[in-house]
C-alpha cells in the first residue's frame, strides 16, 4: 500500500520505502526537478521535468528516460511537440523557434533527418533531411521567389533538377554543390533559350559574338574580303548569320593542318628569284611547322546552343569624303565606286559618324529581278523619239529593316534587295546588331559590313 511521505527531496507517494506513484522529486543539486509519476525510485509514466535554466519538458517517460510523446519548451519560447528516445528529440514532430522558425516532420538524434518541411527566414523546404541539412528530392522555394526542385547533397542542389527564377527564368539541368554544371537548359522570359554545357555555372557555349556570315544571291555564294563584299540590284541575298565565341583549341584539326602545309608548299616553291624551287620543305622546316600547328590558339567557332535571340539588319550611308565628292557624277548618272575607295571609314565594327540609314527594297515573288528606277527604250530604230515605258520600281514599297530571331544560334536574313529608288549604286554599310528586349548586358556586340551595291 502507498503511503504519502515528505523528505528532504521527496514529496508524493511511496511502498516499502521505494518512490513509487505520484511524487515531486528535486534532485540535490537543485538544478532539475521532477513532478510526475514513478516506479520503483524511477521516474515512469507521465511527469514534468524542470530543468535550472528555465527549460521544461512534459510527457511520457519510460524507465527513467524521456523516452515517447511529450512537450518540450527553451526559455528563449521556442517549442518542440512530439516524440522523443532517451531524452532527445527523435521521430516526428513540430518545432516552432523564436525566431518564426517551424519545422514539421522526422527528427533523428536531435537533428532533422527523414523527411520534413521546414519554414525559415522566408524560406520553404519541403522534401528529405539527413544529419540536419536538405537531402535527397526536395522542392525549396525562397523568400526572394527563386523555386529549387530535385535532388539535394548536404544542403545543396546536386545532380538533376529544375529551378523557376522569381524574374520568370527557368532552368533544368544538371547542377553540383549548388551550381549549374554539366548539360542545362535555362529558357529566359524574353525569349532566349541555352541549351549546353556549363562549368561553375557559366554556360561555356554561350555565343559572345557575331561570325562572319554567308551570302549568296542567285548567282551562287559572294566573296567576303575584308568584311566587305559586292552586291548587285537585280539579285536578291540570302544571308546566313552565325553566332560563336572565342576559344582556345589544342592545335588545329588534320584539315587545317593539311591546307596550312599546302600554304607551306606554296611559299618555298615561290620563293626566290632566279633560284632554283622546291616545293618539298625540309625536315627541320616540317618539325617546326609540326611544333606551331600544335601550339594551342584563340579561335573563332560557331555555336549551335542558343535559340531566340533577335538580330535586326540596317542598311547606312556613310558620308562622303571630299574626294568622293568631287567625283560624284551630275545628277541622272551614276558610278559604281572602284573597290580601292571603299576601305576608306568603312572598318568594322564602328559606324562612320554622320551615316545616314538607308531603307530596303522589298522582294517581289512574281517578279524576283528588282526593276531599276524609270528607264525607257525607243520603240523602233525609225522613230527613236518615239518611247515606250519601262516598268517603272518608283512605286515598290522599302523597309528600313530586316529582322531574323536565331534557331540553334544561326539567324537567317532572306530576300534582301536593294533598289535605286531607295539607295543609289556606291558603298554602304551592312549594320547587324542584336535587339533582344529586356537583354541589357547580355547582348552581342554588333557587326558591321561593306557592301558596294552596283
Amino acid at each position: 500500500m502507498a503511503l504519502l511521505t515528505v523528505t528532504r527531496h521527496f514529496a508524493g507517494q511511496m511502498v516499502q520505502g521505494h518512490r513509487h506513484g505520484a511524487g515531486a522529486y528535486v534532485y540535490p543539486n537543485k538544478y532539475f526537478t521532477y513532478n510526475g509519476q514513478w516506479d520503483q525510485n524511477v521516474k515512469h509514466g507521465k511527469g514534468v521535468f524542470t530543468m535550472g535554466d528555465g527549460t521544461t519538458y512534459e510527457g511520457d517517460f519510460h524507465h527513467g528516460e524521456i523516452t515517447g510523446k511529450g512537450c518540450r519548451r527553451w526559455p528563449d519560447g521556442s517549442t518542440y511537440t512530439g516524440e522523443f528516445k532517451d531524452g532527445e528529440l527523435h521521430g516526428d514532430g513540430v518545432y516552432l523557434g523564436a525566431n518564426g522558425a517551424r519545422y514539421e516532420g522526422q527528427h533523428v538524434d536531435n537533428r532533422r533527418h527523414g523527411y520534413g518541411v521546414l519554414t525559415m527566414g522566408g524560406d520553404t523546404y519541403d522534401g528529405n533531411f539527413e544529419n540536419h541539412r536538405y537531402h535527397g528530392e526536395g522542392i525549396l522555394r525562397t523568400a526572394g521567389g527563386d523555386v529549387f526542385e530535385g535532388h539535394f547533397e548536404c544542403g545543396r542542389l546536386h545532380g538533376t533538377a529544375t529551378v523557376k527564377y522569381a524574374n520568370g527564368d527557368t532552368c533544368q539541368g544538371q547542377f553540383v554543390n549548388g551550381v549549374r554544371h554539366g548539360q542545362a537548359s535555362l529558357c529566359h522570359t524574353n525569349g532566349i533559350v541555352y541549351n549546353g554545357d556549363w562549368v561553375d555555372d557559366f554556360p561555356t557555349d554561350a555565343p559572345t559574338k557575331f561570325l562572319l556570315p554567308v551570302i549568296t544571291d542567285g548567282r551562287g555564294q559572294l566573296n567576303l574580303h575584308h568584311h566587305t563584299f559586292h552586291a548587285s540590284y537585280t539579285h536578291s541575298l540570302s544571308i546566313l548569320l552565325i553566332c560563336g565565341r572565342t576559344r582556345m583549341i589544342a592545335g588545329l584539326t588534320e584539315e587545317e593542318q593539311r591546307c596550312e602545309l599546302e600554304r607551306l608548299q606554296q611559299d618555298l616553291s615561290g620563293a626566290g628569284k632566279g633560284k632554283k624551287k622546291s616545293a618539298k620543305p625540309t625536315l627541320e622546316q616540317l618539325r617546326q611547322f609540326e611544333e606551331e600547328m600544335a601550339k594551342p590558339r584563340l579561335k573563332d567557332v560557331p555555336t549551335s546552343s542558343e535559340t531566340g535571340r533577335r538580330i535586326t539588319l540596317t542598311l547606312w550611308k556613310p558620308p562622303m569624303s571630299e574626294k568622293e565628292s568631287r567625283k560624284r557624277p551630275a545628277s541622272g548618272k551614276s558610278r559604281t565606286p572602284p573597290e580601292e575607295d571603299l576601305s576608306t571609314d568603312l572598318s568594322p565594327p564602328t559606324l562612320p559618324p554622320g551615316a545616314e540609314k538607308i531603307a530596303f527594297g522589298v522582294f517581289n515573288s512574281e517578279n524576283p529581278t528588282v526593276v531599276s528606277k524609270g528607264k525607257t527604250k525607243p520603240k523602233s530604230r525609225r522613230d527613236p523619239k518615239a518611247e515606250e515605258d519601262i516598268p517603272k520600281s518608283v512605286e515598290l514599297p522599302c523597309i528600313m529593316c530586316h529582322e531574323a530571331t536565331t534557331l540553334n544560334s544561326e539567324a537567317k536574313f532572306e530576300n534582301v534587295c536593294f533598289t535605286r529608288g531607295c539607295s543609289e549604286p556606291g558603298a554602304y554599310c551592312m549594320l547587324f546588331e542584336d535587339t533582344t528586349p529586356d537583354c541589357d548586358g547580355a547582348r552581342l556586340p554588333a557587326l558591321m559590313l561593306n557592301v558596294v551595291i552596283s
